[in-house]
């Protein structure tokens, strides 16, 4: 993620120039073709296509379990793994958005994303 000038976020990946992969995170070599890649702004919407319950965690996990994940395939192409939004439980195939939150506190806190149920 990258913080814009007005707080707001966006969320980067790589795009493939020749051959038209994108991927998330950024990374200066296609996977694909071995070229070079240009930095993109992707969308941070698309399909849940898959999810589960994390029930244990190692204890330098900010967030504390029982939590959901999803793996969420991006309107742009990449498929990105995130916790899901405490009180929502999006199934296969259903449109999420990801949304930037704080997880962690004091020094520890950090900016991370979130699977949220589109339209709520």
């Amino acid at each position: 993620m990258r913080v814009t000038d007005d707080d707001r976020w966006d969320l980067l990946g790589a795009r493939c120039p020749a051959c038209g992969h994108t991927v998330h995170p950024v990374r200066v070599a296609c996977v694909r073709c071995g070229r070079a890649t240009e930095v993109v702004t992707l969308r941070p919407v698309g399909t849940v296509v898959a999810s589960t319950v994390v029930h244990t965690t190692r204890p330098d996990v900010a967030l504390r379990p029982p939590f959901g994940v999803a793996l969420v395939r991006l309107v742009d192409g990449p498929v990105l793994a995130a916790p899901v939004r405490e009180g929502e439980d999006p199934a296969h195939g259903d449109r999420v958005a990801l949304a930037a939150f704080d997880v962690g506190e004091g020094d520890e806190r950090r900016r991370a994303l979130q699977v949220t149920v589109a339209g709520s």
